[in-house]
């Protein structure tokens, strides 16, 4: 019963905003989770750069964490094996 309650609802939102509704939702939640992890990242790299002292802009960080995979893993304290 739930299921054709759900279908009758996606439906009606569908003929509503031209998108299927499931669809438009996993937008609005990408767009979320990525703002989310934008901040940890900017929040990461904020911390180590107070523990290292180091006096290096912030985006030059991340170049550097983009490009060389010891980089990151200095950021976020994983010592590599």
């Amino acid at each position: 019963m739930r299921n054709s309650l759900s279908k009758r609802i996606a439906l009606a939102t569908e003929s509503r905003y031209g998108l299927p509704f499931t669809q438009k939702l996993l937008q609005v939640h990408a767009q979320q989770n990525l703002n989310i992890v934008r901040k940890v990242a900017l929040n990461t790299i904020k911390v180590y750069k107070t523990e290292t002292a180091s006096k290096r802009p912030i985006s030059k960080v991340m170049l550097d964490c983009l490009l060389e995979h010891r980089s990151i893993l200095s950021v976020l304290n994983i010592n590599e094996n």
